[in-house]
């Protein structure tokens, strides 16, 4: 996948996640967000000022500042996000074409099967929110907590 998206929309779904993960009342700072996902600062910032623009996160300035949800983790699809940074689906390098039209029973095949991955891809990325995230990722922190017994 983070080779059909540019770095700065998956750094985009990064930093909504983590906002997500330490929903508080309070503003969560760029620096935290930077360090706990490994984004370089300042190009957080210029994304988180985009997703800002795009209504996904809100900001607050002052010393008590930073940045918060703006809407609900279940309403943000990652499709939404990745339509914001990237534009309409199909104009993805590499996916928009598709392999090229041939006039043999292959090449027809393979369009087809290529129009039915993509449509596949988009329902996955549709289905998928924020909250979805949070979800998988609490799963798997129960699942992978370490055993010091004997």
């Amino acid at each position: 996948m983070a080779n059909l998206i540019s770095q700065k929309c998956y750094y985009g779904i990064k930093a909504v996640y983590d906002l997500a993960d330490h929903r508080a009342e309070a503003p969560v700072k760029i620096s935290a967000i930077a360090a706990r996902q490994s984004i370089p600062i300042r190009f957080l910032e210029a994304i988180l000022r985009q997703l800002r623009q795009a209504g996904f996160v809100d900001s607050r300035r002052g010393s008590e500042g930073g940045y918060l949800l703006a809407k609900h983790p279940s309403q943000i699809k990652i499709l939404d996000i990745i339509q914001y940074f990237e534009g309409d689906f199909a104009q993805f390098p590499g996916l928009g074409e598709g392999p090229p039209a041939e006039e043999d029973d292959a090449g027809h095949v393979l369009a087809d099967v290529w129009g039915q991955s993509q449509e596949a891809l988009l329902k996955v990325l549709d289905h998928w929110t924020i909250a979805d995230l949070l979800d998988k990722a609490e799963e798997q922190r129960a699942t992978y907590v370490a055993n010091f017994t004997i």
